[in-house]
């Protein structure tokens, strides 16, 4: 199922997106309503291939694949539909982990990184995985311009990723100012 979402709707996604680049490219300056339209475009391109790589990138997780694997093929894809360098930097080697608290894991990066994705004033992106003796802590850090003070009763995505953290036993804090943001949670082994 994964390889055809690959082959098939996220490539034509890609493929569309790299036709609207070009467009944006060629088209003319003095017709801004159609420089408007297909930056727009553009960005629910992006949206899309990054809706897309979801279960295609998550579902490694599924197969087996390390929570460290799986973290760097999603900094990975971030980096080319975002065009914000992100990067997993590792500390410590992860002990076995179920593919139920690897999923939550992921999914709460995967909602850090979309927050990053939407406010594209990032410059970096950088997801950190630490294994702790006792537990783990895994951090995605931006360099944005912050969330805005209410960011916590906007949308689902930090109420989610919060349920998440406590349904593994951890916990999860968000620290954001003009600098940046970051989304750390932290689990028992």
């Amino acid at each position: 199922m994964l390889q055809t979402i690959h082959d098939t709707t996220a490539q034509s996604a890609y493929t569309l997106g790299l036709g609207l680049e070009d467009a944006i490219e060629k088209a003319d300056s003095s017709n801004l309503e159609l420089v408007d339209r297909l930056n727009a475009m553009w960005s629910l391109t992006r949206s899309t291939m990054w809706a897309l790589r979801n279960p295609i990138d998550g579902g490694q997780i599924f197969s087996g694949i390390t929570l460290s694997k799986v973290l760097e093929a999603r900094a990975d894809t971030f980096t080319v539909i975002a065009s914000i360098p992100a990067s997993l930097e590792l500390q410590g080697v992860g002990p076995q982990l179920s593919t139920i608290k690897r999923s939550q894991l992921f999914t709460i990066a995967h909602n850090a990184l979309t927050n990053a994705f939407r406010h594209p004033d990032a410059e970096n992106v950088t997801i950190s995985l630490e294994f702790r003796e006792e537990n783990l802590r895994m951090s995605v850090s931006d360099d944005g311009t912050g969330l805005p003070d209410d960011y916590a009763v906007r949308g689902r995505g930090f109420r989610n990723m919060n349920a998440d953290a406590e349904r593994m036993g951890g916990g999860l804090l968000v620290e954001s100012n003009r600098n940046g943001t970051t989304v750390s949670c932290t689990v028992p082994n």
